[in-house]
């Protein structure tokens, strides 16, 4: 897959995800906030899901999305409570902090990957968690 002619280099999207994290204010390191988030929404991702996501960023990004173990269907029924609950733990916020972490990680992945790639995060995410997400225009 050959990037858009304009698009940016991978390490600019890199930090413009940082960035964009950083400028939510969250009080907790960007690096480590898009980490969590996107470890544990590789979690409960099916695996095919989870690897398109991971290949549409930069690679030390996209390594945080990988499955433990190949299963190309959602890892049963997640509850948000469950799923804010890991997230807090992996950055080590609140576990009523984490909703908007997951929101400003999300969102700034949805800003550098393309749209299909959002298209499909948002159709296999647990309806539980899909206000959670940036939903694709």
């Amino acid at each position: 897959m050959n990037a858009p002619e304009n698009a940016p280099e991978p390490d600019e999207r890199r930090q413009q995800i940082l960035d964009e994290v950083e400028q939510a204010g969250l009080g907790i390191s960007s690096w480590q906030a898009v980490n969590a988030v996107l470890e544990t929404l590789g979690e409960v991702l099916p695996y095919g899901t989870a690897a398109y996501l991971a290949a549409s960023l930069p690679d030390d990004v996209g390594a945080a999305v990988g499955r433990h173990f190949p299963v190309d269907n959602a890892v049963g029924d997640v509850g948000r409570a469950e799923f804010t609950t890991a997230v807090a733990r992996r950055c080590g916020c609140a576990v009523d902090e984490a909703e908007p972490v997951i929101r400003a990680v999300t969102e700034a992945v949805a800003a550098v990957v393309p749209l299909g790639v959002m298209v499909n995060v948002e159709h296999v995410t647990p309806e539980p968690l899909l206000d959670l997400m940036p939903h694709p225009a």
